[in-house]
This record gives structure tokens, sequence and C-alpha cells, in this order.
């Protein structure tokens, strides 16, 4: 008799984020759980800014790199 294999994927968690300020005034984002609404993490905004800079500067160079090599 075979064996039947199932391939499981892995469990996609539902989220909500929202953005609050601590007693100094200082926004950070928080992620939940969306059906529990226990908290994931915390993301100072800074660190959210960093992220979409560095992102956008590897765009600029993958465009840099698409036009150098069309040429």
């Amino acid at each position: 008799m075979a064996a039947e294999t199932t391939i499981v994927g892995p469990a996609q968690r539902q989220t909500d984020v929202t953005f609050r300020r601590d007693a100094n005034g200082r926004i950070y984002y928080v992620v939940s759980d969306a059906h529990s609404g226990q908290e994931i993490v915390q993301v100072p905004a800074k660190a959210v800014r960093d992220v979409s800079q560095g992102i956008e500067e590897f765009l600029k160079q993958e465009e840099s790199k698409a036009t150098a090599t069309s040429r």
C-alpha cells in the first residue's frame, strides 16, 4: 500500500498594523494578530522609514543597471 504525502504550506497569519505614540510623543507601529489582537511586534517609525529608503535606493540601482544594459 502506498503512503500518501500531503504538502502543507506555511500558515499565513492575518495581521493588523496600527500606530501609537508613546509618552514622549514618538510614533511607533504595532503589528498585531488580526484574530486574537495579540501584539506581535513594535517597530519604531524611523526603522520603517529606513527600510523604505533602502528599498527606494535598491530600485534606483536596479533601474540604472537595466538602463545601462539596454543601451
